[in-house]
């Protein structure tokens, strides 16, 4: 993509953020669907684990990837994407092909909310945009430092080895 005007970046920002609002917006609905209660914890706590294994195994092998120069640039990134395609696939397939029977369940849509849901909920929200931040700034910084996406892949995996060791 030409990312050298503000209408790329809005574009591009666009189409990332539609991609992880739909993520996050049925991720909840779908666990309390294909989970029971006495079984969510269990669920979640498994889900977490491996998202934390595979947020440092994966952008260590993709920035050693990237940084060990085998191909060009450009090819390593369309190796990379192919890669993440492939993955995809497979996970969407064995998911697709999958023998269970989602649970049903009445879901409805409430518009009188207490002040504590509330209060809850703009929590999440300042947590979130905090979270965002605290992401985002140190990846600029390790780009501008080093102009290497490569090494930001790696930084990330240290920093994620550090968080889930305490």
């Amino acid at each position: 993509l030409n990312l050298n005007d503000i209408s790329g970046i809005m574009l591009l920002g666009l189409f990332v953020g539609f991609g992880g609002g739909i993520y996050w917006a049925t991720r909840i609905n779908i666990n309390l669907k294909e989970t029971v209660d006495s079984e969510r914890n269990l669920f979640s706590s498994i889900e977490q684990v491996i998202g934390i294994i595979s947020g440092i195994v994966t952008p260590l092998i993709i920035g050693l990837f990237i940084e060990s120069k085998i191909f060009p640039l450009n090819t390593s990134y369309l190796i990379s994407g192919i890669f993440a395609l492939i993955v995809f696939l497979i996970g969407g397939s064995i998911i697709v092909r999958g023998d269970h029977k989602t649970p049903s369940m009445k879901l409805g849509f409430n518009l009188k909310v207490d002040k504590e849901w509330i209060s809850v909920r703009l929590l999440k929200l300042s947590n979130g945009i905090t979270d965002g931040f605290l992401a985002f700034v140190p990846s600029i910084l390790i780009l501008t430092l080093f102009r290497s996406e490569g090494s930001l892949g790696i930084a990330t995996s240290i920093t994620l080895v550090i968080t889930a060791t305490f």
